[in-house]
């Protein structure tokens, strides 16, 4: 695969996790940070300004921004997050009845809920997530070799 051909699949999928993600911000059947989050991660390898342009957004940078460079989430995105997912499992179950498929989704949800759950919590705190990433300059690609 070419540069160029791999960097445009890049962007692609970038633009893709990301529409999948504010479509979910509004319309809450998914949960919208783990979307941006790829979305991220496929633009900072196919397109660093639009991974800039994401991370520095003012409402869905700073948690990207927290996860990205802390692995951290606040009390109430892990709420939110859970809640999501405990309402999504109960719609699924509801509408597919008790099946073997039913409940090994389940599980697998069952894991990612306690993943969530024992995500580390920011350390401090600024008055508002916002003001604190104001303060932050945008991250560069070479400053995230873990998030490849």
């Amino acid at each position: 695969m070419t540069a160029r051909l791999q960097a445009s699949t890049f962007r692609w999928i970038g633009r893709i996790c990301v529409a999948i993600g504010l479509i979910n911000a509004f319309i809450p059947l998914m949960p919208t940070t783990i979307f941006l989050i790829m979305g991220a991660w496929a633009y900072g390898k196919g397109s660093p300004e639009l991974r800039e342009k994401l991370l520095n957004h003012p409402r869905f940078g700073p948690s990207l921004r927290m996860w990205i460079e802390q692995r951290r989430m606040t009390a109430a995105s892990k709420r939110s997050a859970i809640l999501a997912i405990l309402a999504t499992y109960l719609i699924t179950l509801l509408v597919t009845g008790p099946r073997p498929i039913t409940f090994a989704v389940g599980a697998g949800l069952g894991l990612l809920v306690i993943y969530l759950a024992r995500a580390k919590e920011p350390e401090t705190m600024s008055p508002t997530v916002q003001s604190e990433s104001e303060s932050n300059p945008p991250i560069t690609l070479r400053e995230t070799s873990n998030f490849e």
